[in-house]
Parts: C-alpha cells; structure tokens; sequence
C-alpha cells in the first residue's frame, strides 16, 4: 500500500492525537512485482467517531501510470477515486511511504466476521511501488498482526472466542508505524 498524507502529515498527526473523525488514502497492490500487475485499488479508510469504515475502487495499472505522470486519472469510475481526487487537490496529497506485508485472511460465512493474520510487516520512503527489497525495513520482527473485523456486536460465538483465549484490543495503524520508522527515522 503506498500511503498519502499532506506535506505536514495530518492523517498521521491525526491519528497520533486520536483526531475521532479522520480520514487516510492509499493505494493498493496485490502483486509485489511489476510485471503481473494488471489493476490496483484506491482506498480511502475514515473513522468517524467509532465508527471505521473504508470504501474502495479498482483502477487499471495504465491509469496509475497515467496518474502519476499527470496528477489525474483518465477514468473516475467511483466514489473512493472521486474521494481520493478531491483531497488530493485539496490538501496536496503527495505519496507518505509504502507498506508491504503478507495476509492470510479467513471469513465466517454465517456473521460476516474476518480474521487476518498479517506476517513480515516491512515499510519504505518512497513515491511509487516496486521499491527494491532493500529499501524495505521490517518492523514487528517475527510478530505477527492479527485483526477480527465484524459489523455487529451481538455475535456469542466470537465473544466465547475473544473472552476464552484473553484477547484484547490494541491501537494498531500499519500507516502510523511507517512513518515512525521511514519519514521521521525514529527506530525503537
């Protein structure tokens, strides 16, 4: 995911200062090598007081590259790329860093809940993607993230789950540590 932020980083100071009503963009790979690239999506990820919620659009990899050379899109084809124009214009959005992890993912069928499992969490400076391997720095060290997003709150089995094995909430933001570790060089 290659992040963007303002100049001044808002979306990250933002969230640094639990801003409650926030918004994030990014732009989305699947692929880690170039040549099998044939779209991406465009993300924009807000929070609204506890309410987080993200809406997406899948652009063709030609119009990224049209995008980065232009600073537009030949085609606007939904309300994440509309979104994403908007501030991009607005707050001179420019390209933050870049994240790249690997994700098992796994859906309940019944309660719409998702599980995932994020391994070998690495960040970079950079402005566009397929960065060389060593540009990228891991962080979380032989951690791994592991997320349970659902849309209700009366869920019996997944509450059993969560008060069975001790989990517990914790604030996490991929965007946040990469900025931590590649814009400022603050290693911990």
């Amino acid at each position: 995911s290659l992040y963007y932020d303002s100049k001044d980083l808002t979306a990250y100071t933002d969230k640094v200062n639990g801003v409650n009503n926030r918004d994030k963009f990014r732009i989305r790979s699947y692929d880690t090598d170039e040549k099998n690239v044939t779209k991406l999506k465009v993300e924009m990820k807000s929070k609204k007081a506890q309410y987080v919620y993200k809406v997406s659009n899948n652009i063709s990899y030609s119009d990224y590259k049209f995008f980065v050379k232009k600073k537009f899109f030949k085609e606007i084809n939904g309300l994440a790329v509309e979104l994403f124009l908007y501030n991009f214009y607005k707050y001179n959005l420019e390209p933050a860093t870049l994240v790249e992890y690997d994700r098992e993912a796994y859906y309940s069928k019944k309660d719409n809940v998702r599980f995932t499992f994020d391994h070998n969490v690495k960040y970079a400076s950079g402005t566009n993607f397929f960065l060389p391997p060593k540009n990228f720095k891991f962080c979380y060290k032989n951690a791994i993230i592991f997320e349970i997003k659902y849309f209700q709150n009366d869920i019996d089995w997944l509450s059993n789950l969560i008060n069975t094995h001790g989990l517990r909430s914790e604030p996490n933001s991929k965007y946040t540590k990469s900025v931590e570790h590649t814009v400022n060089n603050i290693w911990k």
